[in-house]
């Protein structure tokens, strides 16, 4: 296809959505990505509209509602990092774990991992990649840096009923108007009531040199980047003769907490997971070898396939019922909702299995560009 075909297409939805230019995405990943959307669109997944969104603040609307009902049924929260799984004859013995107060060691009869994947590879290593090979792939997998920042507007500013995609930017950015969505008076829930509106940015391209200071965001510090962002803004919104956006509306912003500015270049504690090809061999199973180990994070394998919140869901349900499993528990199971599956296609997948296994092609392959496609033996319902 041309080349506006394949930037608009391909290579938005890799570089902003996934964080990863088109020629190091692994195609499945990215089809399912699109082939679950789509569906979504149609109405046919049965999981909703398709771009939704939290009515609140996430920590409103999400976390503490969450940690609180956590509480309420006798969870203990400790801030502490795990160092290392102590393992013995298939069953993790204790975690070693670094506090405020020093390092020590805590038993217990289950163990659920819930933490990103570069932060599970160097606990994964030692007796447990021993223990179960599996695990020891995940220092394999690869992230790339996908970090916010946000801007407060003095008015409204509803740009779409939706997110917008900067496809022009070359730091690849995203961004959505919150004040539209959210239950509360903007105004008169936060700040000092002259804020009207929250637009929150991703950018997922922190290797690009922008157009203001010509350099890559790795290479800036906090007050460049926000500026290098607005402006990034105002050039993609505000080129059709319209002024969407403009600098007397900025009243302050905020950059994720997670980019640190120290001395030399920032760094980031919450990088992003990167599908690369191959990479679905290097991710491991809910619940493998080691018997009370179980892991729940968005680099699990599981249906959805790439690093977003219903892959991390989906990983934290299978871990639970693996869990359950094993201690042979009679409590009701967590839903695991498969993808949807068109059932006009499941002739043709059914007839490319037996095809696969036989070591023959698909019946859609061409062996020259422009050749005909060969009539389908299969009658389809």
């Amino acid at each position: 296809m041309s080349t506006e075909a394949q930037r608009l297409l391909v290579g938005w939805v890799n570089r902003q959505l996934l964080a990863v230019k088109s020629a190091g995405a692994s195609a499945l990943a990215v089809a399912i990505f699109w082939e679950a959307g789509l569906y979504n669109l149609m109405g046919r997944s049965g999981t909703g509209a398709f771009d939704r969104v939290l009515d609140l603040p996430t920590n409103e609307a999400w976390i503490d509602p969450w940690v609180a009902h956590l509480r309420r049924l006798g969870v203990r929260f400790e801030r502490a990092a795990v160092e290392r799984l102590a393992v013995r004859n298939g069953r993790v013995e204790h975690a070693a774990i670094r506090t405020a107060r020093g390092r020590r060691s805590v038993a217990a009869r289950w163990f659920v991992l819930a933490v990103p994947a570069e932060r599970a590879a160097p606990v994964l290593r030692g007796a447990a990649a021993a223990a179960d090979p599996q695990l020891g792939r995940v220092r394999r997998l690869q992230t790339a840096w996908e970090s916010g920042i946000q801007f407060y507007l003095r008015e409204p500013v509803p740009i779409v009923h939706g997110h917008v995609l900067h496809v022009d930017s070359p730091w690849a950015i995203s961004s959505i108007s919150q004040a539209q969505f959210w239950r509360r008076d903007f105004a008169a829930a936060y700040g000092d009531g002259t804020v009207h509106d929250c637009v929150s940015v991703d950018i997922a391209d922190w290797n690009q040199p922008g157009p203001v200071y010509g350099k890559p965001a790795r290479e800036l510090g906090a007050a460049q980047i926000a500026r290098e962002v607005w402006e990034q803004m105002k050039q993609g919104l505000n080129d059709s003769g319209n002024q969407i956006l403009s600098d007397s509306m900025l009243a302050s912003w905020f950059i994720d907490p997670g980019i640190s500015f120290g001395a030399g270049r920032p760094t980031s504690a919450d990088p992003l997971l990167i599908n690369t090809p191959g990479s679905w061999r290097d991710r491991p199973d809910a619940a493998g070898r080691i018997h009370n180990l179980f892991l729940a994070a968005d680099y699990v394998r599981t249906s959805i396939n790439v690093a977003c919140m219903e892959g991390a869901n989906e990983a934290a349900r299978r871990a639970v019922n693996a869990l359950l499993d094993a201690a042979g528990s009679r409590a009701a199971r967590a839903s695991v909702a498969p993808l949807y599956r068109p059932p006009e296609f499941e002739a043709l997948k059914q007839l490319d299995a037996r095809r696969y296994a036989l070591g023959q092609k698909n019946v859609f392959d061409v062996t020259q560009p422009g050749a005909a496609l060969p009539a389908l033996p299969v009658a389809l319902p």
